[in-house]
Formats: C-alpha cells, sequence, structure tokens
C-alpha cells in the first residue's frame, strides 16, 4: 500500500471512515431493515405449493392474506403457524375469508415436507420458496416472521419473530385488515419503542430493562447497563433483544468468549437468526487468526441469502482491512455506507 498512488490513498481512507463512521453512528441501532413497513404494497411472488400448483399473491385480491416464513421443523415458526390458525378461529374473524398461507424456503425432499404438513398444524396452502424470492422479497431475516396483508395487497402489519405479544397484535392486525379495527386505533395500541403491544409483564419488563441499558450506556454506566442486560436475559432467555445487548457488551469489554456463549444461544434457539449470526461472525473477527476464516463463511452466507445487508458488508470490510486488503476494505465500507443510505 505505500507505493499506492497517493490519490488512490486518499480515497481508501475516505470510504474506510465512511463505514467506520456510519456504524459508528448505529452502533445500538438495527442495521437489518427486517420485514416490510406498514402500509407499503406486499411485494408479488410466484411460488409453487407442495402440490405442484403455482400460486401467486394476485390469486387472492381482495382477501387479507397471512404469510408465515418459517421451516417446518422449527418450533417456533410451528407454534406462530398453530397460532395463527388458532387466531382465525376467532368469532370475528372466521367468515372474513382470510387466507393463511406457510413459505419455506428449506431444502428438505418434497414427500418429506409433505410429511411434516401432514403431521404438523399448517395451514391448507404451503408454498416452497427454494431460491428465497419470497423470502428475500419480504426481507425476511428471522424465522418465523408473519406479515399481514390486507385485501388491497397493502402490509398492516409484520412481526419478526415469536414473542409473548404475537397474537394480540396478529389478532388486531387482522381485525384492522377486516375493516373491524381502524389504523388509529391499532397505531394507539402499538407500543411507541417497539411497535408492537405488549401483552406478557415479563415481555414489556424485558424491552425495558434492555432500553434502561441502553441508557446507562450513554451516560458511561457500563456496569450497570451490563447488569440490566443480564437481568433481561435471566427474566427472558429467548428474548433476542437482551442476549444481543448483553453479548455486545461483553464483546465491547474484552469478555469475548462470554460473548460468544451469548451469540451462540440466540443461533440455538433459532438457527436462522442473521443478528445473532453476525454477532457471533464480530467475536470471531475479533479473535482474528484462523477465526477469520470462520466469520468470512459466516458472512458471506449471510450475503448469499440478503445481499443487501448493510451490516454484512460492513464486517465484510473489517476481515479484509485486518488482513491488509484496504481496497477491497474500502469498496466493503462503501457499500455499507451506500445500503444504509439508501434504506
Amino acid at each position: 500500500m505505500n507505493g499506492a498512488p497517493r490519490c488512490i490513498r486518499h480515497w481508501t481512507g475516505v470510504f474506510v471512515s465512511v463505514g467506520l463512521l456510519v456504524f459508528a453512528a448505529s452502533a445500538h441501532a438495527t442495521l437489518e431493515q427486517a420485514v416490510p413497513p406498514r402500509g407499503s404494497v406486499a411485494p408479488a411472488f410466484a411460488l409453487e405449493s407442495l402440490h405442484s400448483e403455482r400460486v401467486t399473491l394476485e390469486q387472492f385480491a381482495e382477501k387479507p392474506v397471512v404469510l408465515i416464513f418459517g421451516d417446518l421443523r422449527h418450533e417456533g415458526a410451528k407454534k406462530a403457524s398453530s397460532e395463527v390458525l388458532r387466531v382465525l378461529k376467532d368469532p370475528r374473524l372466521v367468515k372474513q375469508g382470510i387466507v393463511p398461507i406457510f413459505v419455506t424456503a428449506e431444502s428438505t425432499p418434497l414427500e418429506e415436507m409433505q410429511e411434516l404438513v401432514e403431521g404438523g398444524n399448517f395451514p391448507v396452502l404451503v408454498l416452497h420458496d427454494p431460491h428465497r424470492d419470497a423470502f428475500g422479497a419480504y426481507k425476511i431475516l428471522v424465522v418465523p416472521s408473519v406479515v399481514v396483508v390486507d385485501g388491497n395487497g397493502i402490509v398492516v402489519y409484520a412481526m419478526p419473530g415469536f414473542l409473548p405479544r404475537f397474537v394480540d397484535l396478529l389478532t388486531q392486525s387482522l381485525l384492522v385488515s377486516t375493516g373491524q379495527m381502524t389504523d388509529e386505533v391499532f397505531e394507539a395500541s402499538i407500543d411507541a419503542k417497539n411497535g408492537a403491544p405488549v401483552a406478557d409483564p415479563n415481555a414489556l419488563r424485558a424491552e425495558r430493562l434492555v432500553h434502561l441499558g441502553e441508557q446507562l450506556l450513554k451516560h458511561g454506566l457500563d456496569e450497570m447497563a451490563e447488569a440490566r442486560f443480564r437481568e433481561a436475559v435471566q427474566l427472558m432467555p429467548g428474548y433476542e433483544p437482551a442476549r444481543l445487548a448483553l453479548g455486545e457488551q461483553y464483546r465491547t469489554g474484552g469478555k469475548i468468549d462470554d460473548a460468544e456463549a451469548q451469540f451462540r444461544a440466540i443461533l440455538d434457539e433459532n438457527p436462522d437468526s442473521v443478528a445473532g449470526a453476525l454477532a457471533l461472525a464480530r467475536v470471531q473477527i475479533d479473535r482474528g487468526g484462523d477465526s477469520l476464516n470462520q466469520a468470512e463463511a459466516t458472512i458471506r452466507a449471510v450475503l448469499a441469502r440478503l445481499p443487501e445487508t448493510p451490516r454484512a458488508h460492513y464486517q465484510l470490510g473489517l476481515i479484509y482491512e485486518s488482513r491488509g486488503y484496504l481496497f477491497a476494505a474500502a469498496a466493503s465500507y462503501r457499500k455499507a455506507a451506500e445500503l444504509l443510505l439508501a434504506g
């Protein structure tokens, strides 16, 4: 690099700085935009059912649709599917023509998937998305994710992951989609911070503990923040934001092994968690050496599924930089910055 032209060295430094500054400003923000936002047009799709029938979203014009993204063996996805079917038995919803659809991207042989559907509590309509086209269009980062679409093809609400407030939120969004609840009433019931009504007191307390910890960090009270994150994890071990916050606190504090344990716990609970995978990759980047290869493999797997994930590009830049590939690092940082600014 010492022999590189001066202008190249300058712009390489600029791009590296842009990437670092953007991510420093977003340290406690969610970098991946999961699931389509409320009020957006639901992405179209054309997938085959497990019975080789071509199915499109347009086929259900004027009917509300509930899309459940997940794997047929995933416990959280199976639970989400069961809850969707249970909610649809609500007297207010049972005659509204709502169409539940399960979308899976797994590579399981067709006959095995059919057996799983027959032996489980899934909607009649299960679609196969082997190339993750619908998963990508709907920005699915975690499974299960549930998206409610009204009869006009507009996203009423989208939920990444399964939380204790799932049933209340699903019911309310379906009431909106069928014209039985106004958007204003629905908005009033949504928690201002997380965009979801809280039905479980433990969920509410865990969310508040994480928020409190984040505020303590801003004031330099790291030990108190860590204690709050730990308390949230103990209260709700399956609450991913708490483990992410605690793991990141461990990582920045030099407790690499403890950080790795938190991130692996997330992946044990949800192997498809992009946030958990990238958090683990960040720990491996910190370790350096041979761990960089493991981190790169994880990051490239994420980018193969979701090529426009800013954090993945940023972390790839960190790997390039640590190996001395500054031109490649600059390109990755620039890509991350562009995606963030575009989002």
